[in-house]
């Protein structure tokens, strides 16, 4: 333990933690008993934010997580700045396999869904999990929905005139026939028309017909 309340000060965390700003990761080995607990608990002070803890087992999450509510308990962290009113919670494995086709116990259901909704509120510093709590690489997970797609744009159905223009080049533009254009347009000459005029367009299964 002289090791772990030496490591209190904040110049020996500053050096402890660099690898996680570097690499993301950090190992800590020796540690025994309660000095995991211990461990994560300065961690936790001095990061300021909730860790999410997984264990090997049951048996070993259930002691972290009575070591963790030990010492961060009330009246533990009074000169801290990180407040929770459940400071360590645990999230359980189901108790049944997704083979057995078997409801899991309401118990475990409402303790993973209390969890959860502690970290959604950030009102815990410790949650706590054993390795098969945690999706296995094996473990099928349902991709996302697809992206909604969306309805294909409506063609247009009107066409204002602009300077230069003739029916011939709007009737291409829209690859449509010059014929299919005038049978839906009063139009006297074709060859007169005027800008922002307005041309409608036929529907498109008159799109090139009998050509």
């Amino acid at each position: 333990m002289n090791r772990l309340s030496s490591i209190s000060l904040a110049s020996d965390w500053k050096t402890l933690l660099k690898p996680l700003e570097s690499n993301g990761r950090l190992c800590i080995s020796e540690l025994h008993g309660s000095a995991k607990a211990f461990f994560l608990y300065s961690l936790q002070r001095t990061l300021q934010r909730p860790l999410l803890i997984i264990s090997a087992n049951p048996e070993n999450a259930e002691i972290l997580w009575r070591d963790l509510a030990f010492f961060s308990g009330p009246g533990a962290h009074a000169e801290g700045t990180f407040q929770a009113t459940d400071p360590a919670i645990q999230y359980p494995a189901w108790d049944v396999l997704p083979a057995e086709f078997l409801s899991p116990s309401p118990e475990i259901s409402i303790e993973r869904l209390r969890a959860l909704e502690q970290l959604r509120a950030e009102t815990a510093r410790f949650v706590v999990a054993p390795l098969e709590a945690a999706p296995s690489p094996d473990e099928e997970v349902a991709p996302p929905p697809p992206e909604p797609t969306p309805p294909p744009a409506e063609p247009p159905t009107v066409h204002i005139v602009v300077s230069g223009e003739n029916l011939t080049r709007i009737a291409s533009s829209y690859d449509v026939t010059l014929l299919a254009l005038l049978a839906v347009n009063d139009i006297g000459n074709p060859n007169l028309i005027y800008p922002n005029q307005r041309v409608d367009l036929p529907p498109r299964g008159n799109e090139r017909e009998g050509q």
